[in-house]
């Protein structure tokens, strides 16, 4: 199907986009590397095409390949200009790498979540009513407060995230908030929080 596309007719264009599902198309594919095979396929037949370099770039974070996620975001803002996917996959990419990175300590941790927080703080300025961003905020705000018992973060960027609620009347944000406070609330309690690659990258787009 992909060999076969051709990107001049916008029924090709959907079908790139549906292609790049989560539950259909490369969703049924469980292996991400075997996906990012195919998305880059897909990137050589239709390079000026946005989703698949957006689920290029969460599938790398995902995988833990952090450089070449932070390659492909460059590439991305070269090309097109930063969207709320890809501020959102930046913050997401900061996050990882310092929660995740092996072999650093607390302290250098630390320093890597407030580089995540000044991202996520200008992003959520530029995006302000973009709920995949403002969430990603409130992550960073979750992973700030474990660490350091700071709560201040994530007061910050809740509030933001309540903000675009009263805004937007989406019921989707409510769900986020109520997840994201229970959390929250874990962490004030015991200092831990369920906190999985998939929450990283949730949203579709």
């Amino acid at each position: 199907m992909i060999d076969a596309i051709s990107p001049t007719y916008d029924i090709e264009i959907r079908s790139i986009v549906e292609l790049c599902g989560v539950d259909k198309g490369l969703g049924s594919i469980s292996d991400r590397r075997e996906q990012n095979i195919l998305l880059r396929k897909m990137l050589s037949v239709a390079p000026k095409e946005r989703v698949p370099r957006h689920r290029l770039i969460r599938n790398l974070i995902a995988l833990g390949e952090y450089d070449p996620a932070e390659i492909e975001i460059r590439l991305f803002e070269r090309d097109f200009r930063l969207d709320g996917p890809a501020a959102r996959y930046k913050i997401d990419l900061a996050l990882s790498r310092a929660v995740r990175s092996p072999g650093l300590m607390d302290e250098d941790r630390i320093v890597l979540l407030d580089k995540a927080r000044e991202l996520a703080a200008s992003a959520a300025s530029r995006f302000s009513y973009n709920k995949a961003v403002l969430t990603a905020y409130c992550e960073v705000g979750l992973e700030t407060a474990r660490l350091t018992g700071r709560q201040d973060v994530f007061d910050v960027a809740i509030s933001e995230l309540k903000a675009a609620e009263t805004e937007t009347g989406d019921a989707d944000i409510t769900r986020r908030i109520a997840r994201l406070e229970k959390k929250m609330t874990a962490i004030a309690v015991d200092g831990e929080v369920e906190y999985s690659a998939a929450e990283l990258a949730v949203d579709e787009d």
